[in-house]
């Protein structure tokens, strides 16, 4: 079985088996436990959960920002417009991809409207608010990634792009 790079160069091992279950065991007895408490736990728990992930995106843009030089938006597009075959809208097209990311939040809370207050009412606007900020959120991570990107083709033929990326920024030359 090949576990990501990361996994196998940070900790410098590659789980057994048995770990593996035992960690996937130990994550869904957790989950069981949480749902046997109570609706209130788990709400705390999303609500930890949604700022987290807005003020880890918020630190990684700001992080790219002071670290990284940015490229133009040009840089980018100027390299699928001169191999011939590609033009800036197709790029563009293909950079719109990652933003069906942005869809894989919505359903939450549709699956929690029974235990809402006033479902009728608040589910529509959690998964409307929930696209929206994902939206705003994600397209300005994916912006300031995109332009922190110092070296194409390296980006282009790493295993996790995004992690060499983050990886490479900020160092000099």
């Amino acid at each position: 079985m090949a576990w990501p790079c990361f996994v196998v160069d940070t900790l410098g091992l590659e789980p057994s088996r048995a770990q593996i279950l035992g960690v996937y065991g130990a994550i869904l007895t957790s989950h069981a436990i949480l749902n046997h408490v109570g609706v209130r736990a788990v709400a705390v728990l999303n609500w930890l959960s949604a700022w987290y992930h807005i003020v880890g995106v918020a630190l990684l843009v700001v992080a790219l920002l002071w670290r990284a030089p940015l490229a133009s938006p040009g840089f980018l597009m100027e390299r699928y417009a001169s191999d011939g075959e590609h033009t800036y809208w197709y790029a563009f097209a293909i950079g719109l991809l990652q933003a069906q990311w942005t869809f894989t939040g919505y359903d939450a809370s549709a699956h929690t409207t029974e235990e809402t207050r006033d479902p009728s009412r608040n589910a529509p606007w959690g998964i409307v608010l929930s696209v929206a900020v994902s939206a705003v959120v994600g397209w300005i991570m994916l912006l300031v990634i995109t332009l922190a990107i110092q070296d194409l083709p390296a980006a282009a033929a790493a295993g996790n792009p995004f992690i060499q990326v983050l990886t490479v920024a900020g160092r000099p030359g």
